[in-house]
């Protein structure tokens, strides 16, 4: 298995498979990103930053920040919204699409030190290539996201390719 340090703590490989993990986390702590695969971590602060890869499997898109010390999650961000959260009415009125909607990561995103901000891009709703069962702009997919790092809140967004069928 492939190790690498970041802030001190050793981590695995970034797996394909499912419930393959980041683990050893400060020689403490194992967390795993399950369905998924993880992109290139971000430290930034006192955090590590890393997003969710793999929005062909009909995931849920998220960024995850862990302490660099404890290895403990801090917060999660999911980048496709849930019902009752901003955004969430963009995925119409079926079932729960949004729950395995997609918006995931296809590259670490980057931090503005100045305005104290992150920036990461989301991939395709998922399904990719049919959108009559997920109507609407399918938010947060296919936008950048500008978050604040400490809480992982979305301080504004801008969505590229609104209800994409072409897995841009």
């Amino acid at each position: 298995m492939l190790k690498l340090k970041i802030y001190g703590m050793t981590c695995g490989s970034c797996a394909t498979r499912v419930e393959k993990a980041l683990s050893n986390v400060a020689g403490v702590q194992t967390f795993a990103l399950v369905s998924l695969r993880p992109v290139a971590p971000l430290a930034v602060k006192d955090l590590v930053i890393v997003g969710a890869s793999g929005g062909e499997y009909g995931v849920r898109g998220h960024i995850d920040a862990f302490d660099r010390d404890t290895g403990e999650r801090v917060w999660r961000r999911y980048t496709i919204p849930a019902p009752g959260e901003p955004g969430h009415e963009t995925w119409g009125e079926t079932d729960e699409t949004w729950a395995r909607g997609g918006g995931t990561k296809w590259i670490t995103g980057t931090y503005d030190l100045e305005l104290d901000l992150l920036y990461w891009g989301t991939g395709n709703p998922a399904p990719d290539f049919r959108g009559d069962d997920r109507p609407g702009d399918n938010l947060d997919s296919n936008s950048v996201l500008a978050l604040d790092p400490d809480d992982g809140s979305i301080e504004w967004h801008y969505q590229w390719t609104p209800h994409d069928l072409w897995d841009y």
